[in-house]
């Protein structure tokens, strides 16, 4: 009888098999941690930019213009936020946050891209809501109107 050293093939397969149930639970897990925290980050600037906003009108009796709003919250003092803020689920995660008026400019509206990336929100004179394009159960948005 030869003294053998090393892995039968059977032994080395079921290593793999093994190692690749393991994977296979593994990456799963690891994208749902990943989506709680893009979602987790997309509340948390929200909720700033809603009291960056809430400052702004206190000082200016009137909500920032849709260009550029995110550049005049940034100078307000007090600073709330002290940089821009992009959304992670918008095109190379280089975007900022959308912002609308109502026409009459008396309802705002801040919402993500959503998890396709096309969401398409608008707000009218009454402040209501209406989701043009996207998930209402999943995308993020803030408002001073009502859905």
């Amino acid at each position: 009888m030869r003294n053998k050293k090393g892995f039968t093939l059977f032994e080395l397969l079921a290593v793999m098999i093994i190692f690749s149930i393991m994977v296979g639970y593994a990456i799963p897990t690891f994208r749902l941690y990943q989506r709680r925290e893009i979602h987790t980050r997309i509340s948390g600037d929200l909720n700033l930019i809603k009291a960056a906003i809430k400052i702004y009108y206190q000082s200016n009796h009137s909500y920032p213009a849709e260009k550029d709003y995110l550049a005049k919250l940034i100078l307000l003092p007090p600073q709330i936020i002290d940089r821009p803020l992009f959304d992670p689920l918008s095109e190379n995660g280089k975007t900022p946050y959308i912002y609308k008026l109502s026409p009459n400019k008396k309802f705002y509206l801040v919402y993500s891209a959503g998890t396709l990336g096309n969401s398409q929100i608008e707000i009218s004179d009454t402040g209501k809501i209406n989701i043009i394009r996207g998930d209402s159960r999943v995308d993020k948005l803030i408002s001073n109107g009502s859905l």
